[in-house]
Formats: C-alpha cells, structure tokens, sequence
C-alpha cells in the first residue's frame, strides 16, 4: 500500500465519515479496475514472463525474446503493484478515507528521472525527504559543492553534490528490494541515468538546439517515451533475474543474435499463452495504455462514468465483473492474491 504520513492519514483515520451513495460507487469502480488490472492483466501477462526469465537458458531464448520478456515483465509489475494499489484506494475511498495517490502514469516518462517522479510516489517522497535532503544539505556535501564550483564552474558544480545524494538513494532503493547484488547492481543502473541525466541537462539542451530539435513536438516526446522504457526494460533483467549472474545472461542472450522476425513469426505463442489468449493480453494492455493516456490528458474517466445514464453505468459495472469472473487467470500456479511488490 502507500508508504503514507501519520500527519496526512491520521485526520483520514479518526475522523468520522458520513455515508456517501457516490463516493461508495467510485470506490468500488477503482476497486474492480484494479482487479481487472491484477487478475486479467498481469497474472496473464506473467505466463510469458515467467516462461522467459525461467528457461530462458534452457529453451536457447535470444534477441528480441529475451527482451520480450523483459519488456513484458515492466507491463506485469506495473498492472500488478498499480492494481493492487487500486484496490486498496478503492476500498479506502469507499469508506472515506483518502489516501495519496501512489502512481502518476509512469510510462508516459520522458526520462529515467522522470519515471521515478511517477513510480511509487511515496517511496520517493520518503527517500527524498529523509534520504536525499539529509544527504544534499549535510556540512559534508556542502564543503563538496563550493570545491566542484572552484573545480567546475558554478553551474556544473552545484549540480555535483545533488547528483551523488541522488546516486546514494537510487542505490538504497536498489538494496530495498532485497539484500541481493542483483538489487544493488539494479539500483546503480537507475542511479546513473538519474544522475547523469541531471549532470549533463545543460549539455543535452545545447545538443538539441545545435540539432534543431523542438522538444515540444509530439514526436520528439514520443522518442522521449520509447527511449525511456527501453532503458528501463534493461534494467529490469537486474529486478526479476534469479540472479546477477542470470541477469548479465540474459543481457548477453538478449546481444547474441538479432532476431525481429519472432516478433511476427508467432515464435511468441511458445511462450506459454494461446492464440486467443495472446490477442486478448494486447487487447487489455492497450486498454490500460488508453487509461492512462486520458488521466495524463487530465480526463476523469470514472467522474465521466458517474454522469451516464443509471442503465449504462451498471451495464459497465456489470461487464467489468464478468471479465474479472470469466477472463481472469485462475488455475494450478496462479495465486491471485500474491502481489510481486509482496516480496520487496
């Protein structure tokens, strides 16, 4: 759940709520999204993955399977841990307690840094507050600063200790998924584009403008996007690998052979899903992805929801019921009440 404040929650907590026939309503319609999102999505979404990140050695996976299953797992554990999260806030709205919120769109992240702003929000805000302002305003990182002015210039310098404080809680967000090398090594890997990226921002903007490149173009921010979760499907290996060294493995299966054909030869329907199943998978994700593009949009789908004529609205609530009931994963090895973030 949210890693929330006692000074935000604890009015929520104690105070009483009266009942609110609406206010329940969006509630329970957060609630089943996130149901759809867990037991629809990600459960389904989690047969391939688990299929790649588990055998990929032994069924001789490479290229762009590999980083299929990559790709895939970031899609799981964000309608895994989102989902979950929905429900929780569903739950609580229907009772009146508001919590914060714990996602922002992630996916619509221009850069690493950016991603990380939208990503569990109240992780970062608990890193930020106690970790990184502890770190950046310390006498020791202070004495850091006015040496990489005198060493680097006032602009670059300033950045330097912020840059490191950054480095410092990347690392420990790493070693707080686990006590593992794979999650330090993990948390390095953010860490240095996050720090990277707030080093040399200046530089970037510099080679833009000598490119003649307007960052307000939708394509340019659609690059942005890719980009981002490219480099974020890398770093994924580190998250769900069995190891570090099954994780540089897979890196290295996913370098050894250059393989785009699988992505149209139905190579992917070996993975464990049928052909039905697979199409329905995509079909589900692309609705999520719309979701999320309307709440970037600043659309309030389930205010727009409440508006509908009373029979629409529980033709929707009903069909949002029997997909849960009918094309959730249920079955030997599925467990819809394990969340991944359970782990960590």
């Amino acid at each position: 759940m949210p890693i929330s404040r006692y000074s935000n929650l604890a009015q929520e907590l104690y105070t009483g709520h009266d009942y609110d026939f609406d206010r329940v309503i969006r509630g329970l319609q957060r609630l089943l999204w996130g149901y759809i999102k867990k037991m629809v999505i990600a459960d389904r979404v989690a047969v391939i993955v688990n299929e790649v990140f588990g055998n990929w050695s032994g069924a001789g996976y490479v290229g762009f399977t590999v980083f299929f299953g990559a790709f895939l797992y970031g899609v799981q554990i964000y309608a895994d841990f989102s989902g979950g999260i929905d429900i929780i806030l569903g739950i609580s709205e229907a009772l009146g307690i508001k919590q914060v919120e714990n996602f922002r769109q992630p996916y619509m992240a221009r850069s690493v840094s950016e991603f990380w702003q939208r990503w569990h929000i109240t992780l970062g805000s608990w890193m930020r507050d106690y970790v990184f302002y502890s770190l950046a305003f310390s006498k020791p990182f202070g004495k850091m600063q006015k040496w990489a002015r005198k060493k680097f210039g006032n602009e670059t310098g300033k950045t330097v200790p912020a840059c490191l404080a950054s480095f410092i809680v990347f690392v420990l967000v790493g070693i707080w998924h686990g006590a593992a090398w794979k999650f330090v090594i993990y948390g390095v890997f953010q860490a240095v584009f996050v720090a990277s990226g707030t080093l040399l921002e200046r530089s970037y903007a510099k080679a833009r403008k000598a490119c003649h490149i307007d960052d307000k173009k939708f394509a340019w921010r659609f690059f942005q996007m890719v980009r981002t979760a490219v480099i974020l499907t890398f770093g994924r290996y580190f998250a769900r690998g069995a190891s570090l060294t099954d994780a540089l493995g897979m890196w290295k299966a996913t370098f050894a052979a250059f393989n785009p054909q699988v992505l149209i030869d139905g190579s992917f329907l070996e993975l464990g899903l049928s052909v039905k199943n697979y199409c329905f998978m995509w079909i589900m994700i692309a609705l999520m992805l719309a979701v999320d593009i309307a709440h970037e949009k600043g659309v309030h789908i389930r205010e727009k929801i409440m508006a509908r004529p009373l029979a629409l609205r529980y033709v929707l609530y009903l069909l949002a019921v029997f997909t849960v009931i009918i094309f959730g994963m249920y079955g030997p090895g599925v467990d819809a009440g394990m969340f991944i973030y359970q782990g960590f």
